[in-house]
């Protein structure tokens, strides 16, 4: 097994069947072409960096879907002040706005 790399979010896991076999079996349905990754830890652990933490014996730190920050999330417009709005350091008489009878 040591031609599979390493995902959080792996598409195969080695299951053992006897005492000298091995089988790599498919998670999900995969493609032609698509790499074969297992886990080499405890994948369902939800923490990326306890999931860091067990692959540092292995040497290396994933990089994989599961391990990548999210992408940046756009920054809101805020709302423009409209004209005849107060300033929040008049006292709040002065805020008060009369609507004028015709």
């Amino acid at each position: 097994m040591s031609a599979c790399n390493h995902s959080c979010d792996p598409s195969a896991e080695v299951v053992f069947a006897g005492s000298a076999k091995l089988l790599l079996v498919a998670r999900r349905a995969m493609a032609a072409g698509d790499e074969v990754c297992i886990s080499y830890i405890d994948h369902e652990e939800a923490d990326k960096e306890e999931r860091q933490k067990g692959l540092n014996s292995y040497g290396f730190c994933c990089d994989c879907c599961r391990c990548q920050p999210p992408p940046a999330q756009k920054k809101k417009k805020r709302p423009k002040v409209s004209a005849g709005v107060a300033p929040a350091e008049e006292p709040p008489q002065a805020r008060r706005v009369k609507a004028r009878r015709g």
